[in-house]
């Protein structure tokens, strides 16, 4: 339904147009933006555009109506409701509807939509449309006028002349329901059914075609028509024509409107606008920038922006600059301007890199010294003395004094360190300061030149600017080197040292109040108070970091000129963001769309600004210079409204501000189950520069910070849970202050069945029922495992000690008859190989037998804790040493923990104590051996020590693997074997088993 006007483009279409005269109402050079179809209008012929108390701007044109907001164009047209796409008239009536006369009657919106007002409108060219004191709505039409009181009665005919009834304009006449009734070539006054007719004016008119009634803002009424202009004071004047004070006055003046600045303004057709102010008619057409010279309306909205319809030539924006451009076509521009000088008449004079010096007279600025005076022309610095001599500082060529028409030269031939002068001052005692670069700070006075001493004479620095304060001191900005102030006959440094954020300081000023404001390269605004420095960077606000150049007004404003363009900041401000009382200092920002030729102010060298008698504020830019009056760009800022227009999704528009009751559900709109993507798209009343509004959000209930979305009007939330939310937005304008109330729309995100509080109260109680037949079949089924595995363990405790019993009652039954029975016979032998062949028989059977003993203790899971184990491991270890007669030393510790032992862990411990006992009681010829078994942590220890022979650890025979055995026993059980052994000092073999579970220490 509606085109969107790219940005890049309305941006690109800011045009200066050529100067016209510097009133007094303002600097009379003016700014024009203009949108096509190209921008998205729907026509290039435009009849109408005014702004609607919603703030938008309404266009009526060949094509329909269109909506703007400066940004975004919605258009409307025959498919949309109105009766025809060419658009003659536009009205808004008190209701705040608007109404669209088009070739084939008349349409109006409400609700969002466009409608048919009702029965007995007829299907006819509408010329006019106004609204009555009494709230009657007229219509001026091809057959006459029309006057409808609204409800379902037809409007009533009011027939003005018969022949031609053609009515093309209508001006309300108070509040009592009278009406002024303009003809093609006569006018009438319409009250309480009676028509009056003024053949005065006819006469005057002498024929001419009338197009346009309307009434300025002293109260005067204007007629304009076929190379006609009259005006009518008062209700008991008469009127009088107007067009032969204007210049051109052929034509066919269409359209007139009394501006707020009291300027007149003239529509024309094919001979553009004319606008007289301070008694002067001047033309504003195609040859001063205007798109197309048939102009057929023009409006101004409440931020002062002229809006003038053409036929062919689409829309135009014509807004006064609010700053005063010395360009080309006013002497300046061609060269950088380096210096601005005032001199003691109230003259300006300018300085420039190739021109030389220039000097203002009336509105443009010419060649203010003799041609070849200046070996260059390359200027870098001006002094206008109060002797009334002029002094110039060049670039290489020293300088010079200019009075009565003769020059005086001052160079390096005549004492000046160097040549280049980027700075000149002159003091309460009359006494010029020359500032030069490389060369430091000289002083002239009665004649004579004297270097200062202290002033930076260093390669690559240079004295930019020089300044005396109302205490006398005598302060030199540089380039590289800092601040440095003559104090006591000598220059003394100030920089980093007392707070100086950067050592290239380009611009000095002091304010009425006598406050020291230093503007540097690169470290942003400095204040000198008390010795030290207070600074202000980008972070507080300021537009840059790099400040050219300073004034102040006399409204407690100080003026920025930097690299990125003008700035105005309130100096209480400035204290209020270093007091910690505001965030950052809200500043006007100028730039291109104020008529400012360049952002690039031009710094580090000569004064380059200044305030001249009346006020006005002086600034030099690369092409060329500005005139600012702080009067006249301290206009207050409109309230900025944001406005929320709509919210839709993938399924279409959910929400409009047009639609019937959208106001009263603005704090609860209800948006359908599974809506998806929420785009909710706003906008604001700016439309002068709204490239430069930037927008803030936030949507209550998922988020409580705001989010800065810039300068786009549309915002995008996805996947959003159903639940209350509350989106949020507001603007901030030119002057840097955002809005103090947000605009807010509540809405509803509504959940499916599932989604919703009882669907999830019954699906937790079914879930909690199924998790709890859940657990208890896991439960269950958990015990009926453990029954079965502690069932198993029984059976298998039955069988280990089934087979344990079997072995010590049967098999160990038969080795012991064995052994008694070898034994009796082996007595009853004489020596010899029978004998010992018996007696090795018993010998095998009783290790046997041990070896039988052992594998019953192993396989008993009567035995499987770990206090058997130990008292096993000692009564072994005991019998084993005392069958040799060898002292034996048991040690157990208390703190044995009370856990079981599984038969394997078991069988290996068995078997490398018995290894160590063995090796003891064969290898270490020992008197005495110690068995110690303990617990550190979750390890068991056991050790195995002897006090005999030791062994070295290259002694070991090969072809032994008694000690590899019990390392790789230990290894199977997780556990480890430590030998430790000296010739001469015993052997240690230490054992740790890791003990996998764990259990609390026996109380002792």
């Amino acid at each position: 339904m509606g085109s969107i006007g790219s940005r890049a483009l309305l941006a690109s279409l800011w045009v200066a147009a050529v100067s016209l005269v510097h009133g007094q109402s303002g600097t009379g050079q003016f700014l024009y933006a203009a949108w096509l179809t190209s921008e998205g209008m729907p026509h290039n012929s435009v009849t109408s555009a005014f702004q609607g108390t919603d703030g938008y701007l309404w266009i009526g044109t060949g094509k329909g109506v269109s909506r703007f907001d400066g940004v975004r164009f919605e258009n409307f047209s025959v498919s949309e409701g109105l009766p025809d796409n060419n658009v003659l008239s536009m009205m808004e009536d008190r209701r705040g509807r608007m109404w669209a006369g088009t070739e084939r009657g008349v349409a109006l919106r409400e609700a969002g939509k466009w409608r048919h007002p009702g029965k007995g409108w007829p299907a006819t060219l509408i010329w006019s449309l106004a609204q009555a004191g009494d709230g009657a709505v007229w219509a001026g039409t091809e057959k006459g006028a029309l006057r409808w009181n609204g409800g379902q009665s037809p409007p009533e005919a009011v027939t003005v002349t018969a022949g031609h009834p053609e009515v093309r304009s209508l001006l309300a006449d108070g509040a009592s329901g009278a009406m002024w009734i303009l003809h093609r070539t006569e006018l009438f006054r319409w009250e309480d059914g009676q028509l009056e007719r003024f053949p005065q004016l006819e006469a005057l008119a002498d024929g001419r075609e009338l197009w346009r009634i309307q009434r300025d803002r002293e109260g005067a009424m204007w007629i304009g028509g076929d190379g006609f202009l009259a005006k009518r004071g008062n209700s008991r004047s008469e009127w009088v024509e107007m067009t032969s004070a204007m210049p051109d006055a052929e034509g066919i003046h269409i359209d007139m409107l009394s501006a707020t600045d009291g300027t007149l303004w003239v529509a024309t057709r094919n001979r553009g606008l004319r606008f007289l102010r301070d008694g002067v008619w001047k033309r504003f057409g195609v040859e001063e920038g205007l798109s197309h010279d048939d102009v057929r309306s023009i409006s101004e909205d409440t931020e002062g922006n002229l809006w003038v319809s053409t036929n062919g030539g689409g829309l135009n924006r014509v807004v006064e600059q609010q700053i005063e451009v010395f360009g080309r076509g006013r002497g300046l521009g061609r060269h950088v301007t380096t210096a601005l000088a005032l001199d003691k008449d109230g003259v300006t004079w300018a300085g420039s890199d190739g021109a030389g010096v220039l000097k203002l007279k009336g509105n443009d600025f010419e060649p203010g010294l003799p041609d070849g005076l200046l070996p260059t022309g390359y200027v870098w610095s001006l002094l206008a003395a109060d002797d009334g001599a002029l002094w110039v500082g060049t670039f290489r060529d020293g300088v010079m004094r200019w009075k009565d028409g003769k020059a005086e030269w001052i160079t390096v031939r005549d004492g000046l360190t160097r040549n280049w002068v980027p700075s000149l001052m002159e003091d309460r005692r009359g006494r010029v300061w020359i500032g030069t670069r490389h060369g430091g700070v000289h002083r002239w006075e009665n004649g004579t030149l004297k270097t200062l001493r202290g002033s930076p004479d260093e390669e690559g620095v240079a004295i930019n600017q020089m300044l005396e304060d109302r205490d006398g001191t005598v302060w030199a900005a540089t380039g590289g080197d800092g601040l440095y102030a003559w104090k006591s006959g000598d220059f003394q440094r100030e920089g980093g040292a007392e707070g100086l954020p950067n050592d290239w300081v380009a611009a000095l000023h002091e304010d009425s109040q006598g406050r020291l404001w230093i503007g540097t390269g690169g470290g942003g605004l400095a204040l000198r108070e008390a010795g030290r420095f207070r600074i202000w960077t980008q972070y507080q606000g300021l537009l840059s970091n790099s400040i050219q150049q300073i004034q102040s007004d006399a409204h407690g404003c100080l003026w920025l000129g930097t690299d990125s363009g003008l700035q105005r900041v309130v100096i209480a401000e400035l204290f209020e963001v270093m007091d910690g009382r505001r965030d950052t200092v809200a500043g006007v920002a100028f730039s291109r769309a104020d008529g400012l030729p360049t952002p690039q102010f031009t710094g580090g060298h000569g004064n380059l600004s200044l305030r001249d008698p009346s006020g006005a504020l002086w600034f030099s830019l690369a092409s060329g210079a500005v005139r600012v009056q702080p009067e006249f760009t301290r206009k207050d800022p409109i309230a900025i409204r944001v406005s929320i227009e709509s919210a839709s999704s993938e399924r279409g528009e959910l929400w409009n501000f047009e639609t019937p009751g959208a106001a009263a559900r603005r704090d609860d709109v209800g948006f359908p189950p599974g809506t998806g993507t929420v785009r909710l798209r706003f906008t604001a009343n700016l439309l002068r520069a709204p490239e430069k509004l930037r927008f803030r959000h936030r949507l209550i209930g998922l988020e409580q910070d705001w989010q800065d979305s810039s300068n786009e009007r549309v915002v995008s939330y996805s996947s959003l849970s159903p639940g209350d939310y509350q989106f949020e937005v507001m603007a901030v304008g030119r002057d840097g202050r955002w809005q103090s109330d947000a605009t807010a729309i509540g809405f509803h995100i509504q959940p499916f069945f599932w989604q919703t509080m009882a669907f999830r109260v019954v699906m937790i109680m079914i879930g909690l029922g199924a998790l709890t037949a859940a657990v208890r079949w896991w439960s269950l089924r958990r015990i009926r495992r453990k029954m079965q595995l502690l069932t198993q363990e029984r059976r298998v405790e039955k069988e280990r000690s089934r087979i344990a019993r079997d072995l010590h009652d049967d098999l160990g039954a038969s080795l012991t008859e064995i052994n008694f029975l070898g034994t009796l016979a082996a007595d009853s032998l004489e020596k010899g190989t029978t004998k010992n062949r018996i007696e090795g028989v018993v010998e095998r059977a009783q290790r046997m037998a041990k070896s039988l003993d052992e594998i019953v203790w192993t396989v008993n899971p009567a035995n499987d804790t770990l206090a058997s184990t130990a008292n096993y491991l000692c009564s072994r270890t005991q019998e084993s040493l005392e069958v040799l007669g060898m002292r034996c030393w048991l040690e157990v510790s208390d703190n044995l923990p009370e856990m079981p032992l599984d038969s394997e862990l078991r069988h290996h411990l068995l078997m490398v104590v018995n290894e160590a006992i063995h090796n003891v009681l064969k290898h270490s010829g020992a008197r005495e051996a110690r068995l110690f078994l303990g617990n550190e942590g979750t390890s068991l220890v056991v050790r195995v020590e002897d006090n005999g022979c030791g062994f070295g650890p290259d002694e070991v025979p090969p072809g032994r693997n008694g000690l590899a055995n019990l390392r790789r026993r230990m290894e199977a059980v997780g556990g480890k074997c430590t030998i430790t052994s000296a010739v001469g000092h015993g052997t240690r073999v230490r054992f740790d088993v890791p003990l996998r579970h764990p259990a609390p220490p026996r109380k002792g």
